[in-house]
């Protein structure tokens, strides 16, 4: 005799629940991973303005979390020569005005910005536009 019929059946079983769950937790941690670590693909955008005008340029700040820790920032970069070019960071977006015509390349950078503990910070790109603004007469 080799054992009871039973007790095969709920090894088999309890052996499948194992290999189930152990996949299911696998895969949600693959998804996480995914969602997390690849950076947004960036948005272009395209504006025409005319020049000495401002253009606000709308740019969505993901709610920063309850209770601090965790935050948003927004940093603007512009590819080109920017002499007589004024732009500012401000509420709900990006406000900019140039003095010549011409075409501009901007890049706005959103990070999401996490503090963990009193000493470490940690910072990770969330979204990336990507703004082309003609300047015109």
């Amino acid at each position: 005799m080799t054992g009871m019929p039973g007790m095969r059946y709920y090894r088999a079983r309890t052996a499948l629940k194992l290999l189930i769950a152990k996949t299911l937790i696998q895969l949600f941690a693959v998804s996480f991973m995914l969602m997390t670590a690849l950076p947004v693909m960036a948005v272009m955008q395209t504006y025409t303005v005319p020049k000495n005008q401002w253009l606000v340029i709308p740019v969505p700040l993901p709610e920063a979390k309850i209770g601090g820790g965790d935050f948003y920032n927004l940093q603007l970069g512009i590819a080109a020569d920017h002499n007589g070019v004024e732009y500012m960071v401000a509420s709900g977006g990006v406000r900019f005005r140039s003095e010549s015509m011409g075409r501009y390349q901007l890049e706005l950078r959103i990070n999401h910005i996490s503090k963990s503990s009193c000493a470490g910070v940690e910072v990770t790109q969330y979204q990336n536009y990507l703004v082309e603004v003609n300047v015109m007469d």
